[in-house]
């Protein structure tokens, strides 16, 4: 296959900031901890996803930068998620009193008509213009601590999702009021966890890589290609596909030929009944006495087709072919209830196979797919080894 097996970090260099790391025993103890509360599994394969994580964390630094700060453009930037991830962790150890934060005093001053005075129309775009952004950073919400820089109105605006940045707009004195207490609870949180992360050999920087690599890991494997998930796409699937030959195809083919067996022809007969009633009679009948016995002379839905179905067939019932094509060889159907608001009861009794051309529409699409899959899936095992090994002989 014409392919080559890329190895990025061969490329672009390795950089040693705080996410190019290998875990800790402090850290893979504290993560395993995490990890129980959602998996056994997951929990006893800590350290494994952890230098996983760390890698994938290395890429999204080198190769999608967008994706650190935020994966959707609708949706919370990813520090939030951070720390919302980082707080659940910390009560996992048994660390945090919920009853040890004080609320947050809010100042008087902010109110509904301040809130849409500061912050204006929503923008069309839905992006602040600059102007607008330095006015912002110039509001002061919350003040620095031991851990924590000053909070200002944008940096706490602009982690907000869509829905959030709108409703701000609107004046929604509750929304901003919930948002910036959470916000309140994490730094005043981070302070009252810093000496037991000191006793436990652990930092908040590498705790917030950590959190982020395990938020970003499910996206960064779908942008690498090795996960497929209902709406995410793959740029680097995309890529290798353009590299697919026709011999690669071909040679798919004849390895997986298995694979692009359809069903051509069925014979199959069905009777069709207006009461379920009467339906459900004839089915306690077929299975005792079988189908064409029990049928007689009632009408067989497939009579002008000889009960012989084929997928270019156009003249058979639709629904009751589609049916037949699906029902196991030799199986009774149940009474089903037709889009006509009849009951139908069907029976298969043969199928017959044949196989797509190699040179089909069909064949070319899956044997793509599959092709750049494999590909995605050894690029990826080999760069992560590359990785590994660089890393290990560092530290």
């Amino acid at each position: 296959m014409g392919f080559r097996i890329f190895i990025w970090i061969g490329l672009i260099g390795l950089s040693f900031s705080s996410f190019s790391q290998l875990p800790s025993n402090a850290e893979v103890r504290f993560m395993r901890t995490v990890y129980q509360q959602h998996s056994a599994d997951l929990a006893a394969h800590t350290r494994q996803r952890l230098v996983e994580n760390a890698f994938l964390l290395h890429q999204a630094h080198q190769r999608f930068p967008s994706l650190v700060v935020r994966q959707a453009t609708v949706g919370f930037n990813n520090h939030y998620h951070v720390r919302r991830y980082l707080l659940s962790a910390w009560q996992a150890q048994g660390w945090l009193d919920d009853n040890a934060i004080a609320p947050l005093a809010l100042n008087p001053a902010y109110n509904d008509d301040w809130l849409r005075r500061t912050l204006g129309n929503y923008p069309a775009d839905g992006a602040l213009n600059q102007a607008t952004v330095n006015k912002l950073a110039g509001i002061k919400l919350l003040d620095a601590t031991a851990l924590s820089n000053t909070l200002n109105m944008a940096d706490f605006y602009q982690s907000m999702s869509m829905q959030i940045k709108y409703k701000l707009h609107q004046g929604d004195m509750s929304v901003f009021h919930s948002e910036l207490q959470r916000w309140h609870r994490f730094r005043q949180s981070a302070l009252l966890v810093s000496p037991l992360l000191k006793s436990h050999q652990l930092s908040l920087e590498r705790l917030q890589d950590i959190a982020l690599a395990d938020i970003l890991r499910p996206s960064l494997l779908t942008e690498l290609g090795v996960q497929q998930t209902m709406h995410g796409s793959s740029g680097e699937l995309e890529r290798l596909k353009q590299d697919i030959k026709e011999q690669d195809i071909v040679a798919y083919y004849e390895r997986h030929r298995e694979r692009f067996r359809y069903i051509a022809k069925v014979r199959a007969y069905g009777v069709q009944f207006d009461q379920h009633e009467q339906a459900q009679k004839f089915y306690q009948q077929a299975k005792s006495q079988g189908f064409i016995s029990a049928m007689g002379d009632k009408e067989n839905v497939f009579g002008k087709q000889n009960s012989v179905l084929s997928r270019d067939n156009d003249s058979a019932p639709v629904f009751a072919k589609q049916l037949a094509f699906t029902l196991p060889t030799d199986t009774l159907s149940r009474p089903v209830r037709t889009p006509e608001n009849k009951w139908l009861v069907l029976m298969s009794t043969e199928k017959a196979y044949e196989y797509y051309a190699k040179n089909s529409e069909t064949v070319r699409y899956q044997a793509i797919e599959a092709l750049a899959k494999e590909q995605a899936q050894q690029n990826y095992e080999a760069q992560f080894k590359a990785w590994r090994a660089h890393m290990e002989a560092a530290g």
